[in-house]
């Protein structure tokens, strides 16, 4: 089976050698500069002295030390470009991409043939959605989210979507339409504007997310209330379990049996609606499970939830940092297998350490009782 990273470099090769014969893939990226910035949000992160949590991990700096991060979260905007509703990727007018547009230059999509075709649309537009085929996490970290930093600019926009992008974008998009225009796109993978703009989500590390209480407000004020007590049986304590995950636990019964014992409710976020996802973590007390994509709904937790992760091996701190953020009370579970010298380096070897964040783990069950025990 070729690997993902293999599949990338072989694009990165084929599509410059086709397009000296055909003409129609566009490879060349360039560093234009948007022709306006506004800085709409100034995030900070502030981490405290011997946080035990972040000496486990390898994808951010930190020594133990206190440490100050600060970023500016910006909008920019280009005039006359096609966008590709795949994946939110801008293109000149010369038929080149837009460098700073990208999300991540390896990943995206080389083979834009089909620009001979395209969709004009005015008026300010944003395509909020990266890749069409991602999942949960980054559906709201990398795409929806940014209706958050959109809403505090100024003027109306139209967000543009493709009629095929997952169920998600048109389900939230719909609760915000008093706030942007939406265009729903079929038949047409570009769209030709006029004035187009785009946002960045802010991730302090690899995968590990800036967060605050008004993002969360912004989509728990919305989202929460399409739900009701008499619609949804809510439960103070959830064991997120994943169907058809490709990360497992290897005493898998042993741990769901020890949370059962303790009260929790054994659920799948698979069987729920988004709007159902967010009110059950909202009225949840502590939600628990191995790290993955569920506990993106953390976005919607109140603020005396408590949440217990069980870490794979190459302990990725997205939701820790959620959590900090956030200041909920966070408990990890690292495996048996834990050994942070023998994490492998994320920034040089990120095919090697992926691979040891999908490989099956098992957990000690006094440990998690401990923690079941403090709560």
């Amino acid at each position: 089976m070729i690997s993902k990273q293999t599949k990338i470099a072989i694009k990165k090769v084929l599509y410059p050698f086709l397009n000296i014969f055909s003409k129609k893939y566009i490879v060349k990226r360039v560093n234009q500069s948007p022709e306006k910035k506004i800085s709409v949000v100034r995030a900070s992160l502030s981490l405290a002295k011997d946080i035990e949590y972040l000496k486990y991990q390898k994808l951010i700096a930190y020594d133990g030390s206190p440490k100050h991060l600060e970023a500016d979260i910006d909008v920019s905007f280009y005039t006359d470009v096609y966008v590709d509703l795949d994946t939110g990727v801008m293109i000149n007018s010369a038929k080149d991409i837009i460098r700073g547009t990208l999300k991540n230059e390896d990943r995206t999509e080389t083979d834009h043939s089909r620009l001979t075709s395209y969709l004009h649309i005015d008026g300010l537009v944003s395509v909020i959605n990266p890749h069409l085929n991602v999942g949960y996490f980054h559906i709201w970290f990398d795409g929806l989210i940014k209706l958050y930093y959109l809403s505090l600019l100024d003027q109306k926009i139209t967000i543009v979507v493709a009629k095929e992008a997952p169920t998600i974008y048109h389900q939230v998009l719909e609760l915000y339409k008093d706030k942007f225009s939406i265009a729903i796109v079929d038949g047409y993978r570009f769209i030709k504007a006029k004035k187009a703009c785009c946002v960045h989500h802010l991730y302090w590390s690899k995968h590990a997310p800036y967060f605050s209480s008004n993002i969360s407000d912004f989509f728990k004020n919305r989202i929460i209330a399409t739900l009701d007590d008499s619609s949804i049986k809510t439960y103070d304590r959830i064991f997120i379990k994943r169907k058809n995950s490709i990360r497992s636990i290897l005493n898998d019964d042993e741990v769901e049996q020890l949370f059962l014992s303790y009260g929790f409710k054994v659920i799948s976020f698979e069987d729920f609606t988004v709007f159902e996802q967010a009110y059950l973590v909202n009225r949840a007390k502590v939600i628990a499970g191995i790290h993955g994509a569920g506990f993106g709904n953390l976005i919607f937790a109140d603020s005396k939830l408590t949440v217990i992760e069980l870490q794979n091996h190459a302990v990725v701190p997205s939701f820790f940092f959620m959590s900090y953020q956030l200041r909920l009370k966070y408990f990890p579970i690292f495996s048996l297998t834990t050994n942070v010298d023998e994490i492998r380096d994320p920034h040089n070897e990120r095919e090697m350490f992926y691979s040891q964040k999908l490989a099956p783990v098992r957990y000690d069950i006094g440990e998690i009782q401990l923690v079941l025990e403090k709560i």
